[in-house]
């Protein structure tokens, strides 16, 4: 999930399906033996990448960020939709964890995999722009954040591999700390 190389592969692989992703009618694009496509996978690989990769995969890196800016550029409105989309998605996959966990204490061991949702949200909100929908979208995941801090201990990063300073606290605090269980 945070192996450096591989996911620089996959971004130069995705930034050449950038295009036909945004103009299809998918929010994650499943692509047959290669990862899915989403702005979200992007935006977080983008995250955490430029801290991890020598001179030479910076390069490559700063060649994938350019082809974005310019493909966000020229289809901004595509874009835009699609993050929205995406956030959607992903919001309503993360109140569905948060539900479920609700119900069942013990999946609190899979908050490292299932934050990734939450995580890829703060992104998405920015990419989305002026979006109609952002409205009721960003108010909904206020009252989720609201209620999940009521069980929410603060504590240590909950990623391996990854660079913390890719995640600063005061956004993502929900990457410190872990679910508690209600008593």
């Amino acid at each position: 999930m945070w192996d450096a190389a591989s996911s620089l592969v996959s971004l130069e692989d995705a930034v050449e399906n950038i295009e036909s992703y945004l103009l299809s009618k998918d929010v994650i694009w499943a692509r047959s033996g290669r990862p899915s496509l989403s702005l979200g996978l992007i935006s977080l690989d983008l995250r955490w990448l430029p801290r991890t990769l020598d001179a030479g995969d910076q390069a490559r890196l700063n060649a994938v960020e350019a082809r974005l800016t310019a493909v966000r550029d020229k289809w901004r409105v595509a874009w835009e939709r699609k993050a929205t989309a995406e956030l959607r998605s992903r919001l309503n996959l993360w109140r569905g964890f948060l539900g479920d966990l609700e119900r069942r204490p013990g999946l609190a061991t899979s908050y490292p995999q299932e934050v990734r949702n939450r995580a890829m949200g703060v992104d998405l909100l920015d990419s989305a722009g002026n979006q109609p929908e952002l409205i009721p979208l960003s108010a909904s995941l206020d009252a989720i954040d609201a209620s999940f801090k009521d069980r929410f201990s603060p504590g240590a990063f909950v990623w391996e591999k990854v660079p913390e300073s890719a995640f600063p606290a005061e956004q993502f605090w929900f990457l410190y700390g872990r679910p508690r269980s209600r008593n």
